[in-house]
């Protein structure tokens, strides 16, 4: 027999099988499975004979009254839950104001707009051909007192 078989059969709680004790004196692996199950079914017939714990004094009518408790008022439950997510809400959307206005626009945690990205490029610089310019001369300066003029972003 397969160990499969052998697994089932022991489940179902037949292994006085001939072949099925021929396979476990065999198979290690099964033999631990069915020493398992024997654990097992001596615990059900344990519990089986063990009498129910004794109900202590009042406990059914302390049940009877939690039960009728909890049908005669889902709505409050409802209404108590709801209310809660609303305070959180509001919370949260409380919080998320307030950082708004407390966080700058721009800076180290906001990127640069791009208004302020297509607004900072370099000068423009005019050179005419009645006055030209010596190099070098824009950095030192020399721009407006040449002849040369800044012009204003195209």
């Amino acid at each position: 027999m397969r160990c499969p078989n052998v697994r089932k059969i022991l489940e179902e709680g037949q292994p006085e099988e001939a072949e099925v004790q021929a396979h476990l004196k065999s198979c290690r692996a099964c033999a631990e499975v069915a020493a398992e199950w024997r654990l097992i079914r001596a615990g059900w017939r344990e519990l089986r004979e063990q009498k129910p714990p004794e109900i202590p004094w009042g406990f059914t009518e302390r049940l009877r009254r939690r039960l009728e408790a909890a049908v005669q008022h889902p709505s409050e439950e409802f209404i108590e839950v709801a209310g809660r997510r609303m305070v959180y809400a509001t919370l949260l959307l409380t919080l998320l104001v307030l950082l708004s206005l407390v966080v700058p626009s721009s800076g180290p945690l906001r990127a640069r707009s791009r208004a302020e990205v297509l607004l900072a490029r370099p000068p423009v610089v005019e050179v005419s051909e009645a006055a030209p310019i010596a190099p070098g001369a824009l950095e030192a300066g020399w721009a407006s007192r040449s002849g040369a003029r800044g012009l204003a972003h195209k």
